[in-house]
């Protein structure tokens, strides 16, 4: 059975995928989509970009998965609906693409926590997702489709995967707390015995986005210049520890160190009220996603009793997590 874990976040477009027993392939992209025109035109014979995938789009030709900086005059959607929109049903379309499966029996994918719980939501998303869906590549049938709240992709990831017995206590016996610190929103899913609490879960919008917006500002407050926030993010999807302003390589440490406690500050307060009402303590905190070692320190601060662990690749952990719940 061909299971794919999807996970389309609006930085990188995650997908694990394989047959039933065996180990995932996992490939990451960047979250660019947008119509096809609004690609900008190569000049030049230095090293070219990765490509992306060009697919059909409620009868419009778009290019996704490429870097959101390639794209001219466009915006990419930053807001709840965002799974409703055209550019995230380009993404879903490059991650079939992407799987490379003629015929997926089980994809599972993932939205923010407070609208895994709108069955309105979830049923819109698997109309999206079930069916058979034409590419440049040929036809993508896709047979059944799973919709759980994007922490429980994570928190599967660490089950499959947990290094030692007394983590593995944790997770079967204790309070274990996932957050997933991603470009437009920090989920939360707080997971007792193995069960979801779904009143102690929730989202918060200040999330990367707001901290790479202050970090380019910082820059610019610094150094002159407009530091684009596009170019910060590529620099941290990319590994770089530098960013070219007025043709300087900055360090991007010092400015997210210093941008950080604004955008953390605003999401660990909703959490902290959120588990006020519902749970006494916790026992594991499980962080994941883009964010996760940024958020790192003040879970730690906010938690000084539990183990703060950070998954294995947290970029990817969604992804692999819906990959292992297919099973």
């Amino acid at each position: 059975m061909v299971i794919v874990g999807l996970d389309v976040g609006y930085s990188n477009l995650k997908i694990a995928a394989g047959e039933t027993g065996g180990v995932p392939q996992v490939l990451v992209r960047p979250a660019g989509a947008a119509p096809a025109q609004r690609l900008g035109e190569r000049v030049g014979s230095g090293p070219a970009p990765a490509d992306g995938i060009y697919v059909d789009v409620r009868g419009q030709r778009w290019i996704a998965a490429v870097e959101p900086g390639r794209l001219e005059g466009w915006q990419r959607p930053l807001h709840e609906d965002y799974a409703a929109s055209p550019a995230y049903e380009a993404l879903v379309k490059a991650g079939l693409v992407l799987a490379d499966y003629r015929r997926i029996e089980q994809l599972v994918t993932g939205l923010p926590v407070s609208q895994a719980r709108e069955p309105r939501r979830r049923e819109a998303l698997t109309r999206l997702l079930v069916g058979r869906h034409a590419t440049d590549h040929g036809e993508v049938e896709v047979a059944a489709v799973r919709v759980v709240a994007q922490p429980v992709g994570a928190f599967v990831d660490l089950v499959w995967s947990a290094p030692d017995a007394a983590l593995l206590e944790r997770i079967e016996t204790g309070t274990v707390l996932v957050l997933d610190a991603g470009y437009y929103s920090v989920d939360w899913a707080v997971i007792v015995g193995g069960e979801l609490r779904r009143g102690a879960s929730g989202t918060s919008l200040e999330a990367m986005s707001v901290l790479i917006d202050r970090a380019a500002a910082l820059l610019a407050e610094q150094h002159g210049g407009r530091p684009e926030p596009q170019r910060v993010e590529a620099a941290l999807r990319a590994g770089r520890d530098h960013v070219l302003v007025l043709g300087q390589r900055l360090p991007l440490a010092p400015v997210l160190e210093r941008a950080a406690p604004d955008a953390c500050g605003l999401a660990f307060e909703a959490l902290r009220q959120a588990l006020r009402r519902e749970v006494s303590n916790v026992d594991l905190v499980l962080l994941t996603g883009g964010g996760a070692r940024i958020y790192g320190e003040p879970a730690r601060a906010l938690f000084p009793g539990a183990v703060v662990h950070v998954a294995h690749d947290p970029v990817t952990a969604n992804a692999r997590g819906f990959f292992r719940h297919g099973r």
